[in-house]
């Protein structure tokens, strides 16, 4: 079982994608993922990939990612936004 980690900082970029022609798919319809890069209070930034529809967080929020502590693809867990007090769950 990985251990969780948390990484508290502020997002520095934030950019939505949509693939909307997944046919294979059931049932058919788009696809969204979200990838964030969180700059944490030390100077270093993060980047993380988030399969979803829902986030709660923009630019400039502050916020606390829940992830995974493997090192190749670290897996977003849950993520709490510090600026509106609003969190998600991403487990699934």
């Amino acid at each position: 079982m990985s251990k969780l980690q948390v990484i508290r900082g502020r997002i520095v970029d934030l950019r939505r994608y949509v693939s909307a022609h997944v046919y294979w798919r059931r049932p058919p319809g788009p696809t969204e993922r979200y990838e964030l890069s969180i700059r944490r209070n030390d100077g270093h930034e993060r980047k993380f990939t988030v399969h979803t529809r829902t986030m709660p967080a923009r630019l400039g929020h502050v916020v606390s990612v829940i992830v995974t502590n493997r090192l190749n693809s670290p897996q977003v867990l849950g993520l709490f936004n510090a600026s509106t007090m609003d969190a998600v769950n991403y487990i699934r």
